[in-house]
């Protein structure tokens, strides 16, 4: 089983055509993801539900303990995880604590996942989230998986969280170089 994180712009159709291949098919598991409780959760969970994934309802800011929990039986059952690292409610790009938490206590290592788009629409949200255009060409890359100790205390944890950040930052950036 693998975690993969990744920003809140990817588009789920490219997770679902993509990401779910790699996560799904080659680790026959099944995939857990974590949606907010927000209005636009309620459409992604639906949107997941309709696509074999799990959706499992909760952020930082909104039933956080109970996602947590739910994950962790996720992964003892065999399922693989996805996560937004800087949801619900951004800013964008930052990593959020709550994945150093997942990662520590369910013992899955962290695996820096981007999705990029030759060419794209962007939307004026939060998050900027990503339409790629048809026929567009996009880009998958997975970086080296992040370990996370089970007795990793506060400030190690953080020191990971910013290595994490600063890893999807330098992805992006060799990505929209590419392009």
């Amino acid at each position: 089983a693998v975690l993969c994180s990744f920003y809140h712009v990817l588009i789920l159709l490219y997770l679902v055509l993509f990401v779910t291949p790699v996560l799904g098919v080659q680790s026959r598991k099944p995939i857990a993801i974590i949606v907010s409780f927000s209005k636009d959760g309620d459409l992604i969970s639906g949107v997941i539900k309709l696509l074999g994934w799990h959706p499992v309802r909760g952020s930082s800011s909104k039933g956080g303990a109970k996602a947590l929990r739910k994950i962790n039986e996720a992964v003892k059952a065999g399922y693989s995880l996805g996560h937004i690292v800087d949801g619900p409610k951004g800013p964008v790009g930052e990593v959020k604590p709550g994945l150093m938490l997942i990662a520590k206590t369910s013992g899955m290592p962290v695996f820096p996942t981007i999705i990029s788009a030759e060419k794209k629409w962007i939307f004026n949200s939060w998050d900027r989230f990503i339409l790629p255009r048809p026929f567009s060409r996009i880009i998958i890359r997975f970086d080296k998986e992040i370990s996370i100790p089970k007795k990793a205390g506060n400030k190690s944890l953080e020191t990971i969280r910013m290595e994490l950040q600063e890893r999807l930052f330098r992805l992006y950036n060799e990505i929209d170089e590419y392009w």
